[in-house]
């Protein structure tokens, strides 16, 4: 799924094998390439930090 939302392959596969958790990998540099803020914009989610 990193791959499809264009992380590149050596950068998914290293978040994937990662033994830290979800709540760890969240701010990773991965996730944060894959799933910018504007993605849960556009789901219509709130956000919850101030701007």
């Amino acid at each position: 799924m990193l791959r499809k939302l264009g992380v590149d392959r050596f950068l998914a596969w290293n978040t994937a094998k990662s033994a830290h958790g979800v709540w760890r990998l969240s701010g990773s540099p991965a996730l944060t390439k894959a799933l910018p803020n504007r993605y849960f914009r556009n789901l219509g989610l709130p956000e919850l930090a101030a701007r």
